[in-house]
């Protein structure tokens, strides 16, 4: 790491930028630090898998030339982020669907605001991930705490950034 850091700040202006990147904040409500552990190149998108825990993986489509300015490979620490508003939820088993991503995990926190409900998601390994639904949707699968539910969210919907 140190390594690394020091071939990137060159400058009092390099050192600046790098501290002002590690206070960096974000709206994305899903943040989960993990290690690419497959890498499948295009010639214009790649889909990056990310190991968050021994059980869960996140797959990321970006374009291969971000890849290639990230330096993205197997092996390099990121963080991949993914809007609370980007998942969907399923309940029931063999479900097909087109989405790249489908965690699994029980429902611990539903919070009912006027028009929507923010649901939270035990994925294990102390990891959970937020879904904001409508109150409707909550109503149509009957969401109560305790159920098991599948979190499916599109590779697309992936922001990943080098930790």
């Amino acid at each position: 790491f140190l390594e690394n850091l020091n071939q990137q700040l060159s400058s009092l202006d390099d050192l600046s930028k790098f501290m002002k990147s590690a206070l960096l904040q974000t709206s994305a409500r899903n943040q989960f630090l993990g290690t690419i552990a497959q890498v499948e190149t295009g010639a214009v998108n790649c889909e990056i898998q990310v190991q968050i825990s021994d059980q869960q993986r996140i797959v990321a489509m970006v374009t291969e030339q971000s890849r290639r300015e990230m330096k993205l490979a197997k092996g390099v620490s990121v963080v991949a982020m993914i809007k609370a508003s980007s998942v969907t939820l399923a309940v029931g088993d063999d479900l097909k669907v087109s989405a790249r991503n489908v965690l699994t995990g029980v429902l611990v926190n539903l919070d009912r605001g006027a028009v929507n409900a923010d649901v939270t998601i035990d994925l294990a390994d102390e990891k959970t991930l937020s879904a904001m639904i409508t109150n409707k949707s909550a109503d149509q699968l009957a969401l109560a705490e305790g159920m098991e539910l599948c979190a499916l969210f599109k590779a697309s919907s992936v922001i990943l950034m080098v930790a």
